[in-house]
């Protein structure tokens, strides 16, 4: 994501996809974590929301599948 859209996800989502970002992931990992998938779904959600690309309804339905594997512990390939 580009800075000017980073500077757009709100803080505590741009902090879920910190806390779940593996050094290296994109370079020597095949897949990310799925958390780090879900965090990022958030933070583009919430960038798309902002400029209107989708509905609140699109971002509500993001929001609660993003939380949902959040909350689970079991997020696809970990």
């Amino acid at each position: 994501m580009c800075p000017r859209h980073w500077r757009m996800v709100p803080r505590n989502f741009q902090n879920l996809v910190y806390r779940y970002y593996q050094p290296g992931q994109c370079e020597l990992s095949p897949m990310p974590s799925g958390k780090w998938h879900a965090a990022a779904d958030l933070a583009i959600g919430a960038v798309a929301l902002k400029e209107s690309r989708i509905s609140e309804e699109t971002y509500e339905r993001i929001k609660a599948k993003a939380r949902e594997a959040l909350a689970s512990g079991s997020c696809g390939n970990e």
